[in-house]
C-alpha cells in the first residue's frame, strides 16, 4: 500500500517498509518517536551528571570541583552513555565526538585521557552548541570572530539591493541573509 498526494502536481508515493529498530528518518513522526526512544537516557547518570539532547545531539554536562573524582567520573559517565548507546542499537560517532574542560582563567589547564575501544576523544578549547561557538572560558571572542565576516555579508547585501526595495521587503528579508 502506498500514500498518494493529491492537491500537488506531482504525485508522491510512499512504500511501506519494516522498521526492525530506531526511527525512520524523514517521516512526520520521527521527531517524535525518537523523543521516547532516549526518553530513558537521563536514568543513566548520576546527580553530577546532566545530559543535554537536542533533536540527535547529546551532549554530558559533568561538574566537580577535585580533579581527580572528576577524570574518574568522566572516564565512568562515557562508558556508561556508550553501553546505553549499544543496548539501544545506536551508535556514538566518535569522529565527532570530543569534550570542552570549562575553567576560569586562573584555573591551571590538566589533560584528561578519555578513550573508548582505542580512539582518543580529544579536548578541544571550543566547540559549537546550538548554533553558539563555547569557549572552554565561557567568553563570546571565538563566537563573534566567526559570526563577523556573516555579518559584514548580510550588511553588503542590503547596502547593495536598499535602492531598489521598500523598507518592508528589506526586513523581510534579514532574517534570510545569514
Amino acid at each position: 500500500m502506498s500514500i498518494t498526494s493529491k492537491n500537488s502536481c506531482h504525485s508522491s508515493f510512499s512504500k511501506w517498509r519494516k522498521v526492525r529498530c530506531g526511527v525512520p528518518q524523514g517521516s512526520i513522526l520521527g521527531p517524535l518517536l525518537f523523543l521516547f526512544y532516549i526518553n530513558d537516557l537521563a536514568r543513566v547518570f548520576g546527580n553530577n551528571r546532566k545530559p543535554l539532547l537536542f533533536t540527535d545531539d547529546t551532549s554530558l554536562i559533568i561538574t566537580h570541583l577535585n580533579y581527580t573524582d572528576f577524570s574518574k567520573d568522566i572516564t565512568s559517565a562515557f562508558n556508561k552513555l556508550n553501553k546505553w548507546f549499544a543496548s539501544n542499537l545506536l551508535t556514538l560517532n566518535l569522529i565527532n565526538t570530543q569534550y570542552v574542560q570549562f575553567m576560569t582563567k586562573n584555573t591551571p589547564t590538566r589533560e584528561i585521557s578519555v578513550s573508548y575501544n582505542n580512539m582518543l576523544i580529544l579536548n578541544t578549547l571550543n566547540t559549537k552548541f546550538l548554533g553558539l561557538v563555547v569557549t572552554n572560558f565561557l567568553s563570546w571572542k571565538d563566537h563573534i570572530t566567526q559570526l563577523t565576516p556573516k555579518l559584514s555579508k548580510a550588511c553588503y547585501v542590503l547596502r547593495c539591493i536598499r535602492p531598489f526595495m521598500s523598507q518592508d521587503a528589506l526586513t523581510f528579508l534579514l532574517p534570510f541573509l545569514h
